[in-house]
């Protein structure tokens, strides 16, 4: 859900996680927040793990 006003939706919690890409407009967002944390990940291992699962194997 798109978050319509951000000083309301911050005031309500300590964590926000997102899989939005950074564009443009991601400093000044994030400029918001005091801690930030990056995960990296590689999307062709992730995919690989997923389609080798037990549960994909199936």
């Amino acid at each position: 859900m798109p978050v319509e006003n951000l000083k309301s939706y911050l005031s309500q919690t300590n964590h926000v996680w997102t899989r939005s890409p950074i564009c443009k407009s991601s400093g000044e967002l994030f400029s918001h927040f005091h801690k930030k944390v990056y995960i990296l990940r590689d999307r062709a291992l992730s995919a690989a793990k997923y389609y080798t699962s037990a549960y994909m194997l199936k």
